[in-house]
């Protein structure tokens, strides 16, 4: 069964093409079905709310996609080193 993982702590300017060039510098070869979806901030084409999530993950490739984004490194663009958190995503909760 397919799994999602979230990632989050993530620079303001990272996009889906970062997230996959770290897995691929990783090693993690990512599947066609596998999609990395950066959330967007409304209104603000060019910044994420610093947060993604990576959709269709095969139960093989979890745990390693997992571990070579969680406690990542990257820059900000500022100068400050920003460590990634990555895990399995919850349901989405109903809003009221």
């Amino acid at each position: 069964m397919a799994k999602t993982i979230f990632v989050g702590k993530m620079p303001w300017a990272m996009r889906e093409a970062d997230i996959a060039e770290i897995l691929t510098n990783a090693g993690v070869d990512l599947p066609a079905e596998v999609e990395i979806k950066v959330i967007m901030e409304a209104g603000k084409p060019n910044f994420s709310r610093g947060i993604a999530f990576i959709e269709n993950v095969p139960e093989e490739l979890f745990d390693s996609i997992v571990k070579a984004l969680d406690g990542y490194e990257v820059d900000n663009g500022r100068g400050v080193m920003l460590q990634l958190v990555a895990n399995e995503a919850r349901p989405r909760e109903e809003r009221r």
